[in-house]
């Protein structure tokens, strides 16, 4: 069915121009004859009928499911599940633990021991001494690559986040710590991705070190 056509079925108050998308009204939603607006049962406003093209659809803005259709980047959504884990322990402002984790493919647990060990507190940041000191107690070495990552266009965390996905990687290479203002974000070798909330977003690099694992030998 077309726009045009899903327009006249529709109350001439119920429409209109522009929207998020479902291609035809939700179970249980109706025509208030006294607010004069579709409603759901409770009584939440639906939202506005929208024209997309030649699809109708219905959208609101107070439906979860219609705000968060997109699909989050993959490295967001890893990022969720290691912030569930900090959850159940109470933890809170811990990107330096997810980053150490994610760049050296180790445990949240670990990570969390390991910055724990070089000072930080709980809810607490860390300097970026102290997180590359809890990166080289994992047995791992840092390689600041900040410039070469730059040069090749790398300045947000997501052109850094792409070019190190096409970037070659030495075999001892497990991940990359990438710092923004205040902020640092792992990227995992082995899943091809950053794993944080900045994932293929904006946000300005300042820094990157490679991390390799260290030679037992």
């Amino acid at each position: 069915m077309n726009a045009t056509k899903l327009k006249k079925q529709l109350r001439p108050a119920d429409y209109r121009p522009g929207a998020v998308v479902i291609t035809q009204r939700p179970a249980g939603v109706v025509w208030n004859t006294k607010t004069k607006r579709t409603e759901y049962a409770d009584g939440r406003p639906v939202g506005r009928v929208r024209a997309n093209r030649s699809t109708a659809v219905v959208s609101s803005s107070t439906d979860p499911a219609a705000r968060d259709a997109k699909p989050k980047p993959l490295g967001f959504q890893l990022w969720t599940v290691l912030r569930s884990r900090a959850t159940e322990i109470g933890e809170r402002n811990d990107c330096s633990v997810i980053a150490a984790a994610a760049a050296c493919s180790v445990s949240y647990e670990r990570a969390h021991d390991a910055c724990r060990k070089m000072g930080r507190s709980t809810g607490r940041g860390m300097l970026t001494r102290d997180i590359a000191r809890a990166v080289e107690s994992l047995g791992f070495d840092l390689l600041d690559v900040t410039a070469q990552i730059r040069r090749a266009g790398g300045r947000t965390v997501r052109t850094a986040g792409r070019l190190l996905q096409t970037a070659g990687h030495g075999t001892d290479t497990t991940g990359y710590l990438v710092f923004t203002r205040g902020h640092v974000a792992g990227y995992n070798v082995s899943i091809g991705h950053i794993i944080d909330w900045t994932a293929d977003r904006q946000h300005r690099v300042v820094g990157v070190y490679r991390v390799n694992r260290r030679d037992s030998s």
